[in-house]
């Protein structure tokens, strides 16, 4: 039986996996002036998984006013890093109609 096992974790153990979904990624803003913003989303992912979208959808809601803002970008093209993966950045201009609240 313990062989069995110890065969079972070996053989397990053995077996290589590969992502089939995003590996990570950050969303950065830079104020360009007032309320007006350069968004970048930046989406890693490994070349062995399914591949990406060429667009993102991004929602974002208003506070004030409970208005959703649907924002899609298309992606600047893979760049390629170290052991297989891809970077991917979308970026855009999002203006907001308002500021929020000051808290």
């Amino acid at each position: 039986m313990k062989k069995l096992i110890l065969l079972t974790l070996i053989l397990i153990g053995s077996l290589s996996g590969f992502a089939t979904h995003l590996m990570g990624g950050q969303i950065t803003a830079e104020q360009i002036s007032g309320l007006s913003y350069y968004v970048n989303l930046t989406l890693y992912r490994d070349v062995n998984g399914i591949s990406i979208s060429q667009t993102q959808t991004i929602d974002y809601k208003e506070v004030m006013g409970g208005n959703v803002f649907t924002v899609t970008a298309p992606h600047s093209g893979a760049v390629n890093l170290l052991n297989g993966v891809e970077e991917y950045t979308y970026t855009y201009l999002l203006t907001f109609p308002n500021p929020g609240p000051m808290k």
